[in-house]
């Protein structure tokens, strides 16, 4: 994190080729941080065609600034995800139709690294795998669409099954609603949410106001992406227990109301 360049909101940015060595060609798909100190039993990969597979940390204990091998793709794949994991956890993966598969981290055989997956999900005609997560009790799972739709729902409701199935529904995705973009696991810590689309615009908003509401269905409209843009990823934080820790829980509730007036004006600007 130290060689990371600390820049402003609308800064460029530092390339990432200058701070990993990595072919011109490659693209990064997944960051795991790896905190000092926290044991994890395996790390967990997904691809997008619906494969997965579990490796011990132990073949992870010295990384090369070149890097290592982590999966063997097939063609045409490539990773989207990867979590650290251990072995009584559950596996969530989400698609882009809106279904979604739980099963246990124990399910899977433990492979090297440079080995290929097995299969997660069975993805229907042109669906595509966009989230790994994985599944604690108590949990939340957000899933929000291309179009700016969103919504919560307990993790509970998500059944456990063998890998390799077609799913349940998570979200009943829509022309309107568009395909889900991404997915990640909250919990009560997780206090605000930002939503980024690919054309660099971010909203931050109050964890709280996605309702909170069955796999079923489509969810509410939570962004509203310009003409030609779309959600692409989502980022939590525990803001405001950090600012209350730290004394500043007057300066992040009005900075708090400035970001719900921004997600009010862009909500009129598309009504408009």
């Amino acid at each position: 994190m130290y060689e990371l360049p600390d820049v402003s909101r609308t800064a460029k940015g530092e390339h990432i080729i200058n701070l990993i060595s990595i072919e011109q060609r490659e693209r990064v798909t997944a960051i795991v941080y790896v905190p000092k100190g926290v044991s994890r039993d395996y790390m967990i990969v997904a691809t997008k065609k619906g494969e997965v597979k579990k490796t011990t940390m132990d073949e992870f204990e010295v990384v090369r600034r070149s890097g290592l091998i982590a999966m063997n793709l097939e063609e045409d794949d490539e990773l989207i995800g990867a979590k650290l994991a251990h072995a009584d956890d559950d596996v969530l993966l989400i698609t882009a139709h809106g279904k979604a598969i739980r099963f246990t981290v124990e399910e899977l055989r433990s492979a090297s690294r440079t080995s290929g997956g097995v299969r997660g999900i069975r993805l229907a005609g042109g669906d595509t795998v966009v989230s790994l997560n994985l599944a604690p009790k108590g949990g939340e799972l957000l899933v929000v669409t291309e179009h700016g739709y969103g919504k919560r729902t307990s993790v509970e409701e998500y059944p456990t099954h063998s890998r390799g199935g077609g799913g349940v529904i998570t979200l009943k995705v829509t022309e309107k609603s568009g395909p889900v973009a991404t997915a990640r696991v909250i919990n009560e810590q997780d206090s605000d949410l930002m939503i980024i689309t690919a054309g660099g615009i971010v909203i931050r908003t109050d964890v709280s106001k996605i309702w909170r509401l069955g796999r079923s269905t489509q969810g509410h409209r939570v962004m509203h992406p310009a003409d030609g843009d779309s959600v692409v990823a989502v980022a939590t934080t525990n803001g405001k227990k950090l600012d209350d820790q730290n004394g500043n829980g007057d300066e992040a509730a009005a900075s708090e109301g400035d970001e719900e007036q921004e997600l009010e004006a862009v909500e009129e600007e598309s009504e408009e």
